[in-house]
């Protein structure tokens, strides 16, 4: 698994390649280390940072946690050993947000864990994730940050906050609880009907897949399901 420093470094290559001088940076889970790694030593090139649910300090690298009760860690470490362990299955959606875990959603979560890396690589990148400490590079930031929770995420709303305190200027944010899919479909509806318009239906062979990363960390879910 490449090193927070070769990570930060491929995303400023990225960024040269397509002639972009700066953008607004979203991490998670495991890309919240290289993103706030950029930002504290190439603020110039991040208008604002934003991490969804970090884990800023390994949670089997030495030392005391801070915002967690052994509990809520061995649950944690659990949930994501046995993901990790079925790479492939889509299990990693129960541990981004168990309220999206319909049958197509999860299908999709398996294609994108297929697609972005080999069950090896997985879980090596899970060990290197398991062991990083990044709180000193979070004290260095000096662009606007935001963290971000889903209330229905496993990392505990006491780390969101211990990361918001340790950035200086940042704050932490508890999104809405998410709603299920089918009372979003039900909810796209109504508001179609008053304004005068019948929604499209999903159709079979109309399958559609939003945006995907290839970093086994990044979590997307689609936005309904799909007839099977």
């Amino acid at each position: 698994t490449p090193t927070m420093e070769q990570q930060a470094d491929d995303v400023l290559a990225v960024m040269d390649a397509v002639g972009m001088d700066s953008a607004t940076m979203f991490g998670t889970l495991g890309t919240c280390g290289p993103l706030a790694l950029i930002a504290a030593r190439a603020p110039e090139r991040v208008r604002g940072l934003v991490l969804l649910a970090p884990i800023p300090h390994g949670l089997e690298s030495p030392g005391e946690l801070e915002g967690w009760t052994d509990a809520e860690r061995q649950s944690v470490l659990e949930g994501y050993r046995h993901a990790f362990a079925i790479w492939g299955s889509g299990e990693i959606i129960d541990m981004c947000d168990p309220v999206q875990a319909t049958s197509y959603n999860r299908r999709l979560m398996a294609l994108l864990e297929r697609s972005s890396a080999t069950p090896a690589a997985a879980q090596a990148y899970l060990d290197w994730i398991f062991q990083v400490d990044f709180r000193d590079v979070l004290r260095s930031i000096q662009v606007p940050t935001r963290v971000l929770r889903i209330p229905s995420n496993r990392v505990p709303e006491s780390v969101g906050r211990y990361v918001g305190d340790l950035v200086p200027g940042g704050t932490f944010h508890e999104l809405p609880a998410s709603l299920p899919v089918a009372a979003v479909a039900r909810r796209i509806a109504r508001r179609s009907a008053r304004r005068g318009r019948t929604p499209r239906p999903q159709g079979r062979g109309r399958r559609r897949c939003g945006p995907a990363s290839r970093t086994p960390s990044t979590c997307w879910t689609g936005s309904g399901d799909s007839p099977t």
